[in-house]
């Protein structure tokens, strides 16, 4: 078996186990999602997409630290260029854990790389409210 055969090997199974961990997130089996995504980051462990898609199954079993460790990989990795959904989730993890100045980092970052994503100025306005509040 050539190293172009088993990559393509390696490739099929990661698709198949992203494809079950879909459907096991979907129908809120989050710990089996979380297998099906862990076992495929074995395979490719620099794979933004499927780092996300870990984290966020960690989330929706409250493991926070290993979905903040793995938000952060997937961020890592992403080439310089991470999605706004990417950094929207890890925004949410980073506020749903109280780590507030460093969510409200992400979502500066998030407006300004879009400065039409209404849902990060929202949530920016919040986090700045939220801040203020704890001031006083």
């Amino acid at each position: 078996m050539t190293r172009a055969d088993i990559i393509r090997k390696q490739a099929q199974t990661v698709a198949k186990l992203h494809e079950q961990g879909v459907y096991y997130f979907q129908n809120q089996q989050y710990n089996k999602a979380r297998q099906c995504f862990q076992d495929a980051c074995n395979i490719f462990p620099e794979e933004p997409q499927l780092l996300n898609a870990l984290a966020l199954a960690l989330l929706n079993t409250a493991e926070f630290e290993e979905a903040k460790i793995n938000y952060e990989k997937a961020i890592k990795f992403s080439k310089g260029r991470p999605s706004i959904e990417l950094l929207d989730q890890y925004g949410f993890l980073l506020t749903h854990i109280g780590a507030k100045k460093e969510a409200i980092k992400i979502y500066e970052k998030i407006v300004g790389l879009n400065p039409n994503f209404l849902k990060g100025w929202v949530k920016l306005g919040d986090l700045y409210v939220f801040e203020h509040n704890e001031l006083k």
